[in-house]
């Protein structure tokens, strides 16, 4: 098995999964990844959890509609495989984060009720 599922932090609701590609994950299993935005301040970072190893990237974007100025969010890549190439897998996820950021007004993607915007849905 291998999924990518991407989280953000949502200041009314906390963190969410809001993408997820493979549809086979339990959803108590997706609870798990929004967690760890509570436990992990930024940066790549490897997490085990009942037989799946989770490779994370946690970054933000900026956004002017959001408290603080940025957006948190948390790409993940999970697999029920124990040999993963870390160098790999981060580079992969830093390339993510990279063409990520490089989308127009990305941010108005997670203000879609802040601070009266209605924000972008096609985002």
């Amino acid at each position: 098995m291998l999924s990518l599922a991407l989280s953000h932090f949502n200041m009314k609701v906390g963190p969410q999964v809001i993408f997820n590609s493979e549809n086979s994950l339990s959803e108590e299993t997706l609870e798990q990844l929004p967690r760890l935005m509570d436990i992990h301040e930024d940066g790549f970072f490897i997490h085990i959890f009942e037989g799946i190893q989770s490779a994370n990237l946690i970054f933000t974007i900026p956004s002017p509609h959001s408290r603080g100025g940025q957006e948190l969010l948390l790409i993940s890549i999970l697999t029920s495989e124990n040999d993963i190439d870390l160098n790999m897998v981060n580079g992969l996820l830093e390339g993510f984060k990279s063409e990520f950021m490089k989308i127009y007004n990305i941010h108005l993607a997670f203000c879609m009720e802040k601070n009266g915007s209605t924000g972008d849905p096609e985002k």
